[in-house]
């Protein structure tokens, strides 16, 4: 850049093109040369529109970056404008159908998406879909880039996935038939029909997807090894995220692991693809119960992404909110509170105190300041996530249902069921009708229903719908899902409490012998399954030796994951001195008791709200 400055002047087209990649790598750092990538892009723009005009190729390009720059610094209404007059321009120089006008058009979709404005993205989308399905046909490539492209918009809308699948599937039908079924078109395609698969709860086909096409990049080296290395750790990701999903956790892990090492071996390990892969690996040891190697994950993440993104980028606010979240689980709330403002400040001044993430990260702080019995700020925190949310994202969106779901949970937990119910109510019905009963999110408001009416005494209705959640997760997460084995266990309990103890503990053990297995003898869900069935076996004196063993078993257990004063820990401490004062070993009650003098109100342990 000195060099060009020096011999051809700081107007020569080579110094304006010196100047837009400086700026390109400045804006690669941690964030600190922000202000000086600006310079640099907007004397190159300005120079190439007075040289070259406002439509020329290099115009648009500087355009655009200077975009991608505005977008990253958080200001996103001139981010709009920029990839706006970016698109437009290229449209009007260049065509609807070129490449590059159709790359300008997508990130102007994203940030429109982001901002409420589907509409408009997708209008020139379907305007590009009737031109090219006139001048090219229905099969092709540019009319499946551009129908690949529209069912990716639509795919972001909870409403409109089915529709999305039914373009996916009629693109990647085409494309195999004139593309051929390795071609890169059709794998992209496969895999995002995959993920949308994924998303709507449909894990094995997704799986069978991805699997086809990782064996593909796998059997390729090809030219391109740079392209065939990213197209590869990416679906082995997926695969991953797919695997975690139908419970097959051992594979996930592996899988994740190897993403993990190619992509340090690959690009570094301070890279941001590297750290995203380590913090996918920690959300997946989150899941499997390993909360210690988790929380060290997602620290590194964390870490990783302060120096390279900076503080406030939005994935290392992500992994601010996954640590806050699992401190949250792991009974250290003090620790997480700070890490949630600074997620839901951070997110409001660079995303808006509209944006969906924002948004959610406001749901988040709640539920953990209702956990921390700070019902009096939590409650009007989520009203207005879910008030905004309504507004911006409409009452059927997933995340309003979210809100609208936690919002009757807290209420609950307040004793004001009349108001919960019909939260509850409608939350399920809507997730039903947009989503499908199957859906991941209907069975959960099915199951978080039938909690709430078990606590009216309300039993029998209770029980439908907790065998609806039962009979749903089964199908779609499978018999070693988290989700499936907490439905089983809150089925147990309701008919332990209707008197029908024979029908429970066979569900009790079922839990238990699952979750051992599947998850482990320390995750929290087995536990969880020990101290249950621990408690229905000690009414009966034939059967409290192993009801004693089994609670020992929980209170290590617990101890060694959670540490000795999660409140999980302590309740299984008190049910086992309990126990051991009702079969006359007072001795080793006492010991407990002296582990409980300092403890506050115990809260039994719950693996019921998922």
């Amino acid at each position: 850049l000195h060099g060009s400055e020096a011999s051809l002047g700081i107007s020569s087209l080579s110094t304006l093109t010196f100047l837009n990649n400086t700026a390109l790598v400045l804006q690669a750092g941690n964030g600190e040369h922000q202000e000086e990538a600006m310079v640099c892009l907007r004397r190159a723009l300005q120079g190439f529109k007075a040289i070259l005009g406002p439509c020329h190729r290099s115009s648009l390009i500087c355009t655009n970056n200077y975009g991608a720059l505005m977008e990253d610094s958080g200001k996103k209404h001139e981010a709009e404008d920029l990839y706006r007059s970016a698109f437009r321009g290229a449209e009007s120089s260049l065509g609807l159908l070129h490449p590059e006008t159709l790359r300008y058009l997508d990130d102007l979709s994203r940030i429109l998406r982001a901002g409420g404005k589907e509409d408009e993205a997708e209008a020139p989308l379907r305007k590009a879909l009737r031109i090219s399905e006139d001048r090219f046909g229905s099969g092709h490539a540019t009319t499946l880039v551009v129908l690949h492209k529209l069912a990716a918009l639509l795919a972001c809308s909870d409403e409109r996935s089915a529709e999305a699948q039914v373009m996916y599937a009629s693109a990647l039908s085409d494309s195999k038939a004139n593309l051929g079924p390795r071609h890169p078109m059709t794998l992209s395609l496969s895999e995002d029909l995959a993920m949308l698969q994924h998303a709507q709860g449909n894990n094995q086909e997704a799986q069978h997807l991805l699997q086809a096409v990782l064996a593909v990049y796998e059997e390729e080296g090809g030219e391109d090894e740079f392209t065939t290395q990213g197209n590869t750790l990416t679906t082995l990701g997926n695969l991953a995220r797919v695997m975690e999903a139908v419970g097959e956790y051992q594979q996930a892990e592996a899988a994740s692991r190897r993403v993990v090492v190619g992509y340090s071996d690959w690009l570094g390990p301070g890279h941001a693809d590297t750290l995203t892969a380590r913090h996918n690996l920690a959300s997946l040891l989150q899941t499997m119960g390993r909360q210690d190697e988790a929380e060290k994950g997602f620290r590194e993440a964390l870490s990783g992404r302060e120096r390279t993104l900076g503080l406030n980028h939005s994935s290392t606010l992500t992994s601010a909110n996954n640590l806050a979240m699992l401190l949250k689980k792991m009974g250290r709330p003090d620790e997480a509170e700070p890490i949630m403002w600074r997620v839901q400040l951070g997110r409001e001044a660079t995303l808006g105190p509209s944006h969906a993430s924002t948004l959610m990260s406001l749901n988040n702080l709640a539920m953990l300041l209702d956990s921390m019995g700070k019902q009096d700020q939590a409650e009007p925190l989520l009203r207005r996530a879910l008030a905004t949310s309504e507004t911006t994202a409409g009452p059927q969106n997933q995340s309003t249902l979210t809100f609208l779901g936690n919002l009757g949970m807290l209420l609950q937990g307040l004793g004001r069921q009349s108001e919960a119910e019909p939260m509850l109510r409608r939350a399920l019905e809507v997730s039903k009708t947009t989503l499908g009963p199957s859906h991941p999110s209907s069975l959960t408001f099915c199951n978080n229903l039938a909690m709430l009416l078990q606590a009216m005494g309300r039993l029998q209705d209770a029980e439908v719908l907790i065998r609806e959640a039962v009979d749903g997760r089964y199908k779609t997460l499978g018999q070693q899902h988290p989700s499936t084995l907490t439905s089983v266990n809150n089925l147990a309990a309701l008919l332990e409490e209707m008197g029908r103890e024979d029908e429970a503990e066979p569900m009790y053990r079922e839990t238990y012998d699952t979750s051992k297995v599947a998850l482990g003898a320390t995750h929290p869900c087995t536990l969880t399954a020990i101290n249950n069935l621990a408690m229905l076996l000690q009414k009966r004196e034939d059967r409290r030796e192993e009801a004693e063993k089994l609670l020992k078993l929980a209170v290590d257990g617990y101890g060694r994951t959670l540490g000795p004063t999660h409140p999980d820990t302590l309740t299984a401490v008190r049910n086992l001195k309990e126990l051991l004062e009702a079969i006359g070993k007072t001795e080793e009650a006492n010991e407990l008791a002296n582990l409980l003098e300092d403890s506050a109100a115990l809260q039994p342990p719950s693996c019921a709200m998922m």
